[in-house]
């Protein structure tokens, strides 16, 4: 009776896992897909460490100069993966 009872809890864990994750798939394919947005050629971290340097700017208009390319690189999502 007790092997019939866990053969149960097991078939059970295991259909819950397959329905789980069938239900899970379509909304991974929801998410939004990394893009590399390219702006003036300025695609990584090091582009921007070279655009900053180009613009032989110092103090607080480099600190501004930064803060307005990550702005313009910065996209925001609606899809909110925890609903």
């Amino acid at each position: 009776m007790l092997r019939k009872l866990v053969f149960v809890f097991i078939a059970l864990a295991a259909a819950g896992g397959v329905v789980l994750s069938l239900l899970t798939i379509p909304l991974l394919r929801r998410l939004p897909q990394q893009s590399r947005v390219s702006m003036d050629g300025i695609t990584t971290l090091d582009d921007t460490v070279r655009a900053c340097q180009r613009t032989n700017l110092h103090a607080w208009e480099l600190v501004a100069y930064a803060q307005q390319l990550v702005a313009r690189k910065f996209t925001y999502s609606r899809l909110n993966t925890w609903e």
